[in-house]
């Protein structure tokens, strides 16, 4: 008895329901249904219904006003013919059963009438398109509180899930937050009255028969739901026209964004160069050897610092240039054109001006490095030279004012006679004291900054040679010339020795002159030049030496053997100028010695400097080949990552050789070898190659990569992947793999796409594979998940055009030619309609979307 009564509410509201759901339609032709049983007997406003549901108009020809049976059946038979020519199969419903009345079978054509034209599916097949909608429900639902739909009967009975829908694609109409599930009638109240005022969906479902019966009707439930479904479908136009739209922003800010901070580095880099140019072409160099040494450390500074690191930013900005172009023509649009004097090759040719600089800043810091050296030189071998004769003069002037005239004729003699030798040697000092003169003159036309210094070294030393011991020379001559007066003789022996004990003196003073020549060359050439002044010393002077040594050995032998000391009238002995000799020996052993150790050092440093230059080129022809290989690239991306990856692992296996090259260039500057003639090549360079080149691969693979999952996607999301795929395999009943036109179309349903029939059918036809026939014949054919995503991906593809965005935006604008800044809110995010705003021309009422969208992709 419960049942039956039970049958008889669902009947009862399912009338109520049906009748307004038929109202909703009649109302277009301004008809009415009060009584389902009795208004759609004579077939009129049946006619009515179908022609508005299915938008055709096939009655033509039927009886305008049927009072007879037979007319009424007759119009009720054109009625159930046209629908079953469109495909809806009617089990046990004749055109008499609706003539008579017969509830039952009335509201299950009604029902069937509804699934066809409102939930796209029939009879048996009622399962799929029901969880279809039920699907669409639970992922619109999902996020809210207290609500868990299951079903389409229980799970609707609180009014949360109504209200839920609604808020989902209109929250500014209900305040879903304030809602519980206790107040069923008034949520239920609220959801129909709000759909009917500001969605336009007639109230065709009451309260009172969802809350007062245990499980309230799932076909009413479904019917309302269907409703909702297709209005908010409109919405979804709106909305994924509004996506369509971010997406092409997104890659317009972004494009924009890369383009600005590419000009911006560009233009940084480009000044920086030029002021460092300009730094290098100062010649405002430091006038001493530390000081040029100091420009020297800083110059080698700049560029294993400074300018490595903006090298490194080079290639970055190239690399990222890069990356934007490809990015661009990808996507098929416009080609950046950066500010004048910014592109690459600008940069390049400004950086080459640079490098010229630098090598020529190079060459002269080593031309002033050498001349500072030699100045260096000059000062030192000044001071030697001055404290020499100095020195020998003071010794003379000490020797002339200490050692009497004589006392003998002879040793008067012989000291008159050593006079006249010493003036002899007063003389040759003259001569020492010209090179003197000629050294400080090198020193101050150098600009030495001891220049000064040497100029009062050399006044006090002249005025001692010039004045001094002049003046005591002519003193002593006069006494000697007096006391010859007195001493006649002079023994010629001893004064022979003395005048050749002189000779010998400046023999081997010149010869240790030479031999205390410093070191200082930067070259094997210069080294061996050095041996052969060496050996022709060895053959020349130090000859002549140890001839004049062996003649004062025999002749102080000779003085010995007549009992007096030779250096009676001289003041060297034989020791002393034994002394002399040995230590000239020492010194030539010696110089010998740091020749062979110096020309053992120029040979190593030759020997790095050819390791370099020939090792740097190969590295250098090879990234520069690479680098070339690489811009030039083009085609199919699959093979153009294949290129760039190949590349990338020989690039990396080049490590070694930059490793080898570093430390080549380490030995270079501990032996402190300033230059290359090999080459023009430095570590800097190379280490800026390599590390652009990495760089440049590294960003290029990851560019392509995502390139080419875009082109395999469309630029579908992951999340949209995994929403695609948790919808395929819910449809996938078979677990097969593949979709027939029913699962497809409600799987299409559930992620909000408005397909019709028509639709579905091009959609397999065009993506589908044909598996067998249908049972009247037709070809049976199925969707791949595969096809279904290039389906999915094309449909998104084709959003990205000119055309298709126009059409988008014509969406959001309700078909109009223009768009208003309300309209952009409602559908944008606020970042996205500021940067519209900011770029679309104005016109009367809004704006120009259409030649907003053409300057996107000039």
């Amino acid at each position: 008895m419960a049942e039956k009564e039970l049958s008889k509410d669902w009947e009862r509201i399912q009338k109520k329901t049906f009748t307004g759901w038929i109202n909703s339609h009649l109302r277009k032709k301004m008809d009415k249904c009060v009584e389902i049983t009795t208004d759609l007997s004579d077939g009129l406003k049946m006619f009515k219904l179908l022609e508005v549901i299915s938008g055709e108009n096939p009655f033509n020809k039927f009886e305008r006003n049927p009072r007879m049976k037979i007319q009424k059946i007759q119009n009720i038979q054109l009625a159930l013919t046209f629908l079953k020519n469109t495909g809806i199969r009617l089990v046990g419903i004749g055109a008499e059963d609706i003539v008579d009345g017969n509830l039952t079978l009335i509201l299950g054509l009604i029902w069937t009438i509804i699934l066809r034209f409102q939930i796209q599916d029939i009879s048996e097949e009622e399962l799929s398109a029901k969880e279809g909608l039920l699907l669409w429900v639970q992922k619109k639902t999902k996020p809210y509180d207290n609500v868990d739909v299951k079903n389409f009967h229980t799970s609707f009975q609180d009014g949360l899930a109504f209200c839920a829908l609604i808020h989902a694609h209109r929250p500014d109409l209900i305040d879903y937050k304030s809602l519980t599930k206790a107040n069923k009638k008034e949520n239920l109240q609220l959801a129909f009255s709000i759909a009917e005022k500001h969605l336009d969906v007639p109230a065709i479902l009451d309260p009172d028969d969802i809350v007062s019966i245990p499980k309230p009707d799932e076909r009413s439930i479904m019917t309302y739901v269907a409703a909702l479904y297709h209005v908010f479908a409109t919405s979804r136009k709106a909305e994924t026209a509004a996506k369509n739209i971010a997406n092409l922003l997104d890659f317009a800010q972004e494009a924009e964004q890369l383009q600005v901070d590419y000009s911006n580095r560009a233009q940084q880099l480009a000044a920086w160069i030029k002021n460092a140019t300009v730094r290098m072409e100062d010649r405002n160099f430091s006038n001493s050897l530390e000081g040029i040494q100091t420009d020297i450390s800083e110059f080698q500074k700049f560029k294993t610092h400074e300018k490595e690191g903006r090298g490194r930013e080079k290639k970055e900005l190239e690399a990222n240039y890069n990356t934007l172009q490809t990015k661009l023509r990808v996507n098929n649009r416009p080609a950046f054109k950066p500010p004048a004097g910014l592109l690459p090759e600008d940069i390049d040719k400004l950086w080459v001006i640079l490098n010229q600089a630098e090598k020529e800043r190079a060459r002269l810091l080593r031309e002033e490095l050498r001349r500072q050296k030699h100045l260096a030189y000059c000062v030192e071998r000044f001071k030697v030279k001055a404290s020499a004769l100095e020195a020998w003069v003071k010794s003379k002037d000490h020797f002339m004012k200490s050692d009497g005239v004589g006392d003998s004729l002879a040793s008067v003699q012989a000291k008159l006679k050593n006079h006249e030798t010493f003036e002899e040697d007063y003389n040759y000092q003259a001569h020492r004291l010209t090179a003197l003169q000629t050294l400080l003159k090198e020193i101050v036309d150098g600009k030495h900054s001891e220049a000064g210094w040497c100029e009062d070294r050399y006044k006090d030393v002249s005025n001692q040679h010039g004045s001094g011991l002049k003046q005591t020379a002519d003193k002593r001559k006069n006494d000697l010339e007096a006391e010859l007066k007195r001493q006649k003789k002079l023994q010629d022996l001893l004064l022979s020795f003395g005048k050749k004990c002189l000779e010998f003196a400046r023999i081997v003073e010149d010869c240790d002159d030479f031999l205390t020549d410093p070191i200082s060359v930067t070259t094997v050439n210069a080294v061996q030049s050095l041996e052969s002044k060496h050996q022709e010393y060895l053959k020349g002077q130090h000859e002549e030496a140890k001839k004049a040594y062996d003649a004062l050995v025999h002749l102080a032998g000779e003085i010995k053997q007549s009992g007096r000391s030779e250096k009676e009238y001289s003041e060297f002995s034989i020791d002393d100028i034994t002394s002399k000799w040995n230590n000239t020996q020492k010194l030539s052993d010696k110089r010998k010695q740091n020749l062979t150790k110096e020309t053992s050092t120029q040979e190593h440093n030759e020997n790095l400097r050819v390791q370099f230059a020939q090792k740097g080129k190969s590295v250098h022809d090879f990234f520069t080949a690479k680098h070339k290989e690489l811009s030039s690239l083009s085609g199919d991306l699959d093979k153009q990552l294949n290129t760039v990856k190949h590349a990338q692992t020989e690039i990396l296996g080049h490590q070694s050789s930059v490793e080898e090259l570093e430390d080549l260039n380490r030995q270079l500057e501990a032996a402190e070898v300033t230059d290359n003639p090999h080459t023009e090549l430095t570590i800097e360079t190379i280490k800026m190659d390599f590390e652009g080149l990495t760089q440049f691969t590294a960003k290029e693979i990851k560019v392509l990569e995502s390139e080419l999952i875009a082109k395999k996607h469309g630029g579908v999301s992951s999340e949209e992947l995994n929403e695609f795929k948790e919808c395929f395999d819910h449809f996938d009943k078979n677990k097969v793999g593949k979709l027939d036109r029913l699962e497809l179309n409600s799987c299409l349903k559930s992620l909000g796409q408005d397909a019709t029939e028509a639709d579905i059918e091009t959609l397999l036809r065009d993506y589908g594979i044909e598996e067998g026939t249908y049972e009247d014949g037709t070809p049976k054919r199925l969707l791949s998940f595969e096809s279904f995503v290039t389906y999915m991906k094309n449909k998104h593809s084709q959003s990205d055009s000119p055309h298709r965005i126009k059409d988008a935006f014509k969406i959001m604008a309700g078909e109009k030619d223009f768009i208003t800044e309300a309209e952009l809110r409602s559908l944008l995010p606020a970042d996205k309609v500021e940067y519209l705003i900011k770029r679309m021309p104005k016109v009367s009422g809004g704006y120009d979307y259409n030649a907003f969208t053409e300057s996107m992709f000039k």
